[in-house]
């Protein structure tokens, strides 16, 4: 996200969330496949090895065809209350988290994220064990969002950006 979000204004996770994905597969095959399949292809015979290849391709290529669809589902939208979300290409799930019942905002980022520059913003309420995912591009941002939110008499929407650079700077250069 280039930009703060807005009252009623609806947005996405960045587009690096598909690309992280894709890594995600590619890791998956190259570590979890292709380790046991190379010595399968080398050693059993081509109808055994090609009776293994046809369901990886079909998942392979399922989860190719999968992951913009999915990614053109999820969208949030922060109201002045609470912060709605939707996501699901086949079921479909919508969440409503007010502010007042987020206990805690964890930012996690492993390295691949990292590299891509997006981040898991994991948002727990006090009345319900799980928790929700946001995807962006600048975590501190939106976590300054939702903190500034939460504490009363501020307008969170009329903070000057420059004091949102300030505090990316500090939370992402750490």
């Amino acid at each position: 996200m280039n930009y703060n979000p807005k009252i009623g204004e609806t947005f996405r996770p960045e587009p690096q969330f598909k690309t992280l994905y894709y890594i995600y597969l590619l890791l998956t095959l190259v570590f979890g496949v292709l380790t046991w399949f190379i010595p399968v292809m080398l050693f059993a015979p081509f109808v055994v090895t090609a009776f293994i290849l046809l369901p990886i391709v079909i998942i392979v290529v399922f989860a190719i065809y999968w992951i913009p669809r999915y990614y053109n589902t999820i969208q949030y939208t922060l109201t002045e209350d609470e912060i709605v979300w939707q996501r699901g290409v086949w079921f479909k799930k919508t969440g409503i988290v007010p502010y007042n019942r987020i206990t805690n905002v964890d930012v996690s980022q492993g390295p691949v994220s990292r590299m891509l520059g997006i981040a898991f913003l994991k948002i727990q309420t006090a009345l319900s064990p799980g928790a929700f995912n946001v995807i962006v591009v600048k975590p501190a941002k939106f976590v300054g969002v939702i903190v500034i939110a939460l504490v009363p008499d501020v307008d969170v929407f009329k903070i000057s950006p420059e004091k949102f650079s300030q505090f990316n700077q500090s939370q992402c250069n750490s």
